[in-house]
């Protein structure tokens, strides 16, 4: 079970992303007419909403044409080419293998994906949305630029592990949705559960690397281990339980609010993703992340950020060059 560790920020396949959940169809779909302009425009949304640009983009590089390397403490992955290159990206795939790398996490030549492209949050996301989302990537300019090997220290970059891994944390399935909740709650749990995969930063990880569903928003460590997510959960942290809902959606849409302010990767979430959301989708969110349970048991940041020395001697270095003169 060793093996199984190196899911905590797994492969190159990280990001993608708009729907109100429940029951989708997951079977096979027969081939399709050429997409739409009003399903590309979908898909460009989703894109945005998943925030999918951030992780397949190398810094300085053609967009979505991957390269971007992630560090995580059983290696360095790099995020894969989306463009619709014939060689190097999705020029190949069919909307039903795109499908199955959201839903199933495999790959088009039925090998596992490392959960670091987070389908355990996306195996939720409609059929429908995947369609778009695939219609949108296959819109874009071809990029020849073949994903780099990921550097994963062995076992780790086995797939007899990342099987095990599977057995013990994933299982396909539909987005959230709850009868007895508004249309609006259920969009909103649908955004910050499924497409936003809120979770993956915000969620507690246990010794596997895996986000524990019970502490999906109880805060924790990021993968890459540098940056602490406060809980969602503890009004001591992030939880905007007591807030009234303009504020939250103006955190999202702005980054600033009379509450509080974002700042490191949360500024980028709201930079490339929660800005470009449309009104309802925000309310929506804000509806959604007021209604999370209340918790102050949630891990303290001190706390937290004293498990990785690799923290301690980063600060370390940025006080000696920008702060002690």
């Amino acid at each position: 079970l060793a093996a199984v560790a190196v899911m905590g920020l797994g492969a190159a396949w990280i990001g993608w992303h708009n729907s109100t959940g429940g029951s989708d169809d997951t079977a096979e779909q027969p081939a399709t007419a050429p997409a739409t302009p009003e399903q590309i425009a979908k898909g460009a949304y989703l894109a945005r909403a998943g925030n999918c640009m951030a992780c397949h983009t190398a810094r300085g590089g053609e967009p979505y044409a991957g390269g971007r390397g992630i560090e995580t403490p059983f290696g360095t992955l790099y995020s894969s080419n989306l463009t619709p290159d014939a060689d190097t990206g999705l020029g190949r795939w069919t909307a039903n293998d795109f499908w199955r790398a959201l839903h199933h996490g495999t790959s088009k030549d039925g090998r596992w994906l490392y959960p670091a492209f987070p389908y355990t949050s996306y195996t939720g996301v409609t059929r429908g949305d995947a369609d778009a989302l695939f219609a949108y990537l296959s819109s874009l300019p071809p990029v020849t630029q073949a994903t780099k090997a990921h550097a994963l220290r062995w076992p780790y970059s086995t797939q007899a592990a990342l099987g095990v891994w599977r057995a013990l944390y994933f299982s396909p399935g539909a987005s959230v949705s709850r009868t007895d909740a508004s249309p609006q709650w259920n969009r909103g749990a649908y955004l910050v559960q499924t497409l936003g995969h809120c979770s993956s930063c915000h969620g507690t990880r246990n010794a596997l690397g895996a986000v524990d569903s019970a502490r999906a928003f109880s805060g924790g460590l990021m993968p890459d281990q540098t940056w602490y997510a406060p809980s969602l959960l503890d009004t001591g942290q992030a939880s905007v339980a007591g807030w009234p809902l303009q504020d939250i959606v103006a955190l999202l849409k702005t980054g600033v609010s009379p509450q509080a302010s974002v700042s490191g990767p949360m500024a980028e979430v709201v930079q490339h993703s929660t800005q470009h959301l449309n009104d309802a989708d925000l309310q929506a969110m804000a509806v959604y992340l007021k209604d999370l349970p209340t918790d102050s048991n949630s891990p303290r940041i001190a706390t937290a950020l004293a498990v990785s020395v690799r923290v301690a001697e980063r600060g370390a270095k940025i006080y000696e060059q920008h702060c002690a003169n």
